[in-house]
């Protein structure tokens, strides 16, 4: 390829068990997960066009509307581009600007979309906004400045407004703490919210720690409510190609609501086998905070595996 063009395509094809203690019990799902082909165009020496573009799947079909934050049906939506936008960076330091639709920058930026600290505040699947961003990047430090707003083109995912500030501060050659804040509104919600993230890598266990905690004002007409949401993960690198993450997770919708927290914990393991190829196997519980109490709440169990290749 001319080297002003770079392309590369991600297919996944997944199994999953869930349980939610339904009386039918869990149920097994195939899909396919994930088919996008994606390309950076080098416009000039500074200037380049990304463009992602993919098969919207469905794990299950419904006519009716699933609730807020629930993937809606498919429809008439098969193909949807994630990622289009356009960047002005000139160099590998300094400077930035891009506009278009992404995934403001937020926290740790965790791959994974089931997080509480990814889902529960703007970034679950198809949520990217439309964004005005810019910032500065150095081997030390890098700051991001976004504003956002929703898909204008197809309402699908975000329908927020606002802003976004993240501040990550390196600190020796192997860790770094950050700051985020992120104000959104929306016809029936405002939400403002702010957190710290820090990852770390100890070389001598070949182990990379992650943590970000959020705390989120929500205010529903003349009703306010503070939520917030954690995550903690050990990376280890046992041997080339294998990782294996334990990690634990809180979201509560009310911090001053009793019982009104979901826990959750498992294990991720990721093997490049072979060169393009991942296999990946994940076990979470999800484990509410009134189990103690009520015998209605049950674990929510989901097991998964899928199978990555990526070229």
């Amino acid at each position: 390829l001319p080297k002003a063009v770079a392309l590369q395509f991600d297919g996944r094809y997944s199994v999953m068990a869930h349980d939610v203690g339904e009386k039918r019990g869990g149920r097994l799902l195939h899909f396919p997960m994930q088919a996008d082909l994606s390309g950076r165009f080098g416009l000039s020496d500074a200037v380049s066009l990304v463009a992602t573009v993919g098969y919207r799947g469905q794990a299950r079909a419904s006519n009716q509307t699933l609730g807020v934050g629930a993937a809606q049906p498919a429809g008439g939506s098969l193909f949807i581009s994630r990622e289009h936008y356009l960047m002005w960076r000139p160099e590998a330091m300094g400077a930035y600007v891009r506009v278009g639709r992404f995934f403001a920058p937020f926290g740790l930026r965790l791959a994974e979309h089931y997080t509480y600290v990814r889902r529960d505040s703007g970034y679950n699947l198809l949520e990217e906004s439309y964004n005005l961003s810019g910032g500065w990047v150095e081997s030390t430090w890098e700051l991001h400045l976004t504003a956002f707003g929703p898909d204008f083109l197809r309402g699908i995912g975000a329908d927020e407004t606002g802003g976004t500030a993240l501040y990550e501060q390196r600190v020796g050659d192997a860790s770094a703490l950050g700051l985020s804040v992120r104000a959104a509104t929306r016809s029936d919600r405002n939400r403002y919210t702010g957190g710290v993230f820090g990852k770390t890598y100890f070389e001598s266990a070949k182990t990379l720690f992650q943590t970000e905690l959020n705390l989120t004002h929500n205010i529903y007409g003349k009703v306010a409510a503070q939520s917030f949401t954690a995550y903690a993960g050990l990376t280890f690198f046992p041997g080339t190609g294998l990782w294996l993450t334990p990690f634990v997770e809180r979201s509560q919708t009310s911090i001053a609501v009793r019982n009104s927290a979901m826990n959750a914990g498992g294990a991720q393991i990721n093997w490049f086998p072979y060169p393009h190829f991942e296999v990946v196997l994940l076990g979470r519980a999800q484990i509410p905070a009134a189990k103690a109490s009520s015998t209605t709440s049950k674990t929510a169990m989901t097991g998964m595996a899928f199978l990555h290749y990526y070229l």
